[in-house]
């Protein structure tokens, strides 16, 4: 429904824009529809779960407990770097975009609507794909095939002659990102221990907004620095240690599930064995 709504949306309003309508009347606009938003979310009934340990932590513990989560769950860690360095060196790409296809491309109103059209399009479709792919790989494979599939947008802005690489790098991002809604979220859950989901979130969003806050101020630096091209390089390596780091965690989450079993089994057989 979102990618549905974004679809529409971006493909009226950027014709609108051509047309003649002032982009202080569309922030305007998409200002009233997040107020609207916001109220919507506050009369969400919501059931109270029972109190766990967590909930009754000081604010103090309950900040040194959950940063403590990265240095008892190597394989959370591992991800949450993965997570941090993929999503560091895509901002700063993304910074990027809309200022390389103005310079280089000139671009309109209509075709940046075209670019969010086709990723919006990806992004619907790319969650028919990456449910099963998830139900029978797991969040972990697909977030690791997600960011590696975001990975081609900085190449294709590399190598961009005209318009098509654009909208194949926007194709690229809209079908990566219904990957990584539902891969970070569900990978969250995977390695949150019981009763501490919480916290789990509250670390792996912490340092969504501490990459989201500096990343694209290195972007601009750098592209005065070496140029564009080089930029987009740059930003497509980040990318890519984002993915061996994935790789890692994914590592670390078997050693830590194959001694659960094997812990779970020992205990099956003492269980037996006193029987």
């Amino acid at each position: 429904l979102l990618s549905i709504t974004t679809l529409i949306s971006a493909m009226v309003i950027g014709r609108l824009m051509d047309a003649g309508l002032d982009w202080h009347y569309v922030f305007f606009i998409g200002g009233i529809f997040g107020v609207a938003t916001a109220w919507t979310f506050s009369h969400m009934p919501v059931t109270m779960q029972d109190p766990t340990d967590s909930s009754r932590m000081s604010m103090g513990s309950f900040l040194k407990d959950t940063l403590d989560i990265l240095r008892r769950n190597p394989g959370y860690r591992w991800y949450t770097a993965s997570v941090f360095v993929d999503g560091f060196g895509n901002l700063m790409a993304t910074t990027l975009y809309p200022m390389y296809q103005v310079d280089r491309f000139h671009v309109h109103n209509t075709d940046v609507a075209n670019m969010q059209n086709i990723a919006s399009i990806m992004t619907l479709l790319g969650f028919f794909f990456w449910g099963p792919f998830m139900d029978k790989k797991g969040p972990l494979a697909t977030v690791l095939v997600a960011i590696a599939v975001i990975c081609f947008q900085p190449i294709c802005y590399i190598f961009a002659w005209d318009m098509k690489l654009l909208y194949l790098a926007s194709a690229f991002g809209g079908l990566a990102i219904s990957g990584i809604d539902i891969g970070y979220l569900n990978t969250t859950l995977l390695f949150a221990e019981k009763g501490r989901e919480a916290q789990y979130q509250a670390l792996h969003s912490s340092f969504f907004g501490i990459r989201g806050s500096i990343a694209p101020h290195f972007a601009v630096p750098m592209m005065k620095g070496v140029g564009y091209i080089n930029g987009f390089a740059i930003a497509w390596g980040i990318m890519l240690t984002g993915v061996w780091l994935q790789l890692i965690s994914m590592r670390d989450y078997r050693k830590m599930d194959a001694q659960a079993a094997n812990d779970e089994a020992i205990l099956a057989g003492m269980k037996e064995s006193t029987e």
